[in-house]
């Protein structure tokens, strides 16, 4: 598990702690005031392409996702590389990016 910490006014933050291959991780988000259940989408890219949504449940303050295996496989990366996720906020006639949260990821070899 890792964790991505919002103070006032940040619109982006830095999550370290993730190694390639390493499946069922999850993100802790900290320092928002998000609803009981919100849509977190993951990427490769941070622009082009297609994120993949999930739903992140929020308890106490802290709200918790399960990073994608996906994200965790690099596409074949060979050098450390980034997983970019994005707060969205919606409702049945709205929706919103809000934050975005980067994640370092380390390369290793396939096991």
């Amino acid at each position: 598990m890792i964790t991505a910490v919002f103070t006032d006014g940040d619109d982006c933050v830095w999550a370290y702690g993730l190694w390639q291959w390493d499946y069922g991780q999850q993100l802790r988000i900290e320092g928002l005031h998000l609803p009981t259940v919100v849509e977190i989408h993951f990427s490769l890219q941070e622009a082009g392409g297609e994120a993949v949504p999930r739903v992140g449940v929020t308890k106490d303050g802290v709200t918790t996702v399960t990073i994608p295996d996906s994200m965790l496989e690099g596409a074949g990366a060979v050098r450390d590389y980034q997983v970019y996720a994005w707060v969205y906020l919606s409702d049945r006639t709205f929706g919103e990016t809000t934050k975005q949260i980067m994640m370092k990821v380390k390369a290793r070899s396939k096991p």
